[in-house]
This record gives structure tokens, C-alpha cells and sequence, in this order.
């Protein structure tokens, strides 16, 4: 990974650019909409997936993703459709919030 996760994903926020990740396995499309801590101190990301694998069911939709667990970010060409429904801010997922939409 040329950039670091935190790096890669608040530019994602700035630029409002989907980024493909690579996580718990998966390749995936995402849109991120907050960054930040949880209440348990872990960094995490709230996207919105676009596409791409999962280990649930659900291939798109809302994903609270640690960055930690992000084992590859490329940024796209591809701009983020913004904000998805639903969106309420980090909420009560990310209380301590470092950049969002």
C-alpha cells in the first residue's frame, strides 16, 4: 500500500473519491463518509460499499470498516455519490470524528 489508510481514506473524504480496498479478504469499492474513533479507541471508517466482497451477506450498503484491517487502498477515477441515504454524521458508531462529508 503506497499510501496510509488514514491518509488515503480522509483525502477520499476531501476529494469525494471511491477508493478499492482490500479487507478481511475482500476486494472492495467504497465511498467513505466519516472517519474517526469508536467508542472502543479502534480507528474505523464509515462507507458507504458500492460493491465488491463480503464477509456477510450484504455486498452494498452502510460498512463500519477498522482501518486497521485494510490490508490495500487505490484510489479511483470514480466520484462518491454524496451523502447516501441514511447518513447522519459518525453518530454514536464514531464519536470522535477525524474528517466526514
Amino acid at each position: 500500500m503506497s499510501i496510509a489508510p488514514l491518509d488515503a481514506f480522509c483525502s477520499a473524504v476531501t476529494v469525494k473519491q471511491c477508493l478499492e480496498v482490500d479487507y478481511k479478504g475482500h476486494s472492495r469499492v467504497i465511498e467513505v463518509h466519516a472517519v474517526g474513533y469508536s467508542q472502543a479507541n479502534n480507528l474505523v471508517a464509515l462507507v458507504w460499499q458500492v460493491h465488491g466482497g463480503s464477509s456477510g451477506s450484504e455486498t452494498a450498503g452502510w460498512k463500519l470498516l477498522r482501518i486497521s484491517e485494510v490490508t490495500a487502498v487505490r484510489p479511483m477515477n470514480a466520484s462518491v455519490e454524496v451523502p447516501r441515504p441514511g447518513y447522519r454524521g459518525g453518530g454514536t458508531q464514531i464519536p470522535k470524528i477525524i474528517c466526514q462529508l
